[in-house]
């Protein structure tokens, strides 16, 4: 997998209301405890803690978007359901690398 340059900065660590752990570089919804992490850039640290935000992220749209085709008893034509389904296809090709 080929990796950017690793940044400096804050991770957020949560587990939603399913149990799901997820860590990401922004913040979490308001209400929602959390914990986080300063990251250096450029460091081995920071590299695989990118890698694992990668792997989560990309495990969270895959979710996501099955959950969206799965949504039997909504209309199909519905547009707002139309965008998310194609925001979580745009946001796994850009973590699922």
């Amino acid at each position: 997998m080929a990796m950017g340059a690793a940044r400096a900065g804050t991770l957020y660590t949560w587990e939603d209301e399913r149990g799901v752990t997820h860590i990401s570089d922004e913040q979490p919804p308001d209400g929602v405890d959390y914990e986080t992490r300063e990251v250096g850039g450029g460091n081995e640290r920071s590299e695989q803690v990118s890698a694992a935000v990668r792997q989560q992220r990309c495990q969270d749209f895959e979710g996501a978007l099955t959950q969206l085709r799965g949504a039997d008893d909504l209309p199909e034509d519905t547009s707002g359901w139309q965008a998310a389904k194609t925001r979580a296809k745009r946001k796994i090709d850009r973590w699922c690398q």
